[in-house]
């Protein structure tokens, strides 16, 4: 073939060429069929692979949208056991079936009544017996501590209380009340006299009652007790043997007077040797007295120096 017939077939094929997209890769290829839609024989085997896929996808229902067991999104199934939408969803469901198999394990019921609200609810645990809400929750413990009263048995919440622990407000102090603080509410002066005697040691020399309780820093003796307030309350409050004794021997509160110990002994209760004076007269007394002290601590001092040996001195 001479080159002048080579050109023109070169031409003519130039001519009647058109360019086409390959439908399945999208590359532009040049073609003078009108029938061929691909670039090469591997695009066209890939595109009939995609059909037989695309075919046993719509026989099995894979390209129908699915709802995701989890989430409740829709998405596109990539094969029959793909179940939920993403990895995410996957894990949660993975560790929904370790909790289910867990409950089944323990015995953990599926359903149960709230003693509360009464409302049915999922338990986690087989202890359980609220349905999880805060209030429920606080009923419970709150019915768990109601106790009954140890004093007048009404039912309340006693058991927790720092300062009357099983017993309520009204109850607790008089509860815990002494045989002289009943003594002291009730104004009962034969039995306020009996629980002195009762709580002090006689001296038999001197005769004087020595308190064998309870004592304040100046050493009087001292005794717990309840007083009544004006609105039906009872309060606690401490009172002084030797005042409470010698209110008992006068039969009538003591008032602004002061109980004076002729026995110069503060531990003594002794009605005999307690008697009312005012605060002046007290305080003179008690001067007087360490007066007394001094000048006989003073002649003993000189009378050892006369006479060391003399039977004053050694009494």
């Amino acid at each position: 073939m001479n080159s002048i017939a080579v050109d023109a077939t070169s031409a003519t094929w130039a001519a009647n060429q058109k360019t086409k997209d390959c439908v399945t890769c999208g590359k532009q290829f040049a073609t003078q069929s009108g029938k061929k839609v691909y670039c090469s024989r591997a695009c066209l085997s890939k595109h009939h692979d995609d059909k037989r896929t695309e075919a046993r996808r719509a026989a099995s229902g894979i390209n129908a949208l699915h709802t995701c067991a989890i989430c409740s999104a829709e998405y596109a199934r990539k094969s029959t056991i793909h179940k939920y939408c993403t990895p995410k969803c996957k894990d949660i469901a993975g560790d929904m079936k370790r909790v289910e198999a867990r409950r089944i394990a323990r015995g953990i019921p599926d359903v149960a009544t709230c003693v509360s609200c009464e409302k049915t609810y999922r338990p986690w645990a087989t202890n359980q017996t609220t349905c999880g809400d805060s209030k429920c929750k606080d009923a419970v413990t709150v019915a768990k501590r109601m106790k009954p009263c140890l004093g007048c048995g009404v039912e309340g919440v006693y058991a927790g209380r720092t300062q009357n622990p099983g017993y309520c407000r009204e109850c607790k102090p008089v509860a815990r009340r002494s045989a002289v603080a009943i003594a002291i509410s009730n104004n009962d002066y034969p039995a306020i006299h009996a629980a002195l005697k009762e709580r002090s040691k006689v001296d038999p020399e001197t005769g004087c009652w020595v308190w064998q309780r309870s004592k304040t820093q100046g050493g009087y003796g001292c005794v717990g007790g309840v007083e009544m307030q004006p609105d039906g309350s009872l309060t606690t409050k401490q009172y002084m043997a030797h005042r409470l004794s010698l209110e008992v021997k006068m039969g009538r509160p003591l008032g602004a007077h002061q109980a004076h110990h002729t026995c110069a002994n503060r531990a003594c209760c002794n009605p005999a040797h307690l008697q009312p004076v005012t605060s002046a007269e007290n305080v003179g007394e008690m001067r007087a007295r360490k007066s007394y002290e001094r000048r006989i601590a003073e002649l003993e001092a000189a009378l050892a120096e006369y006479n060391p040996r003399h039977p004053l001195i050694a009494a």
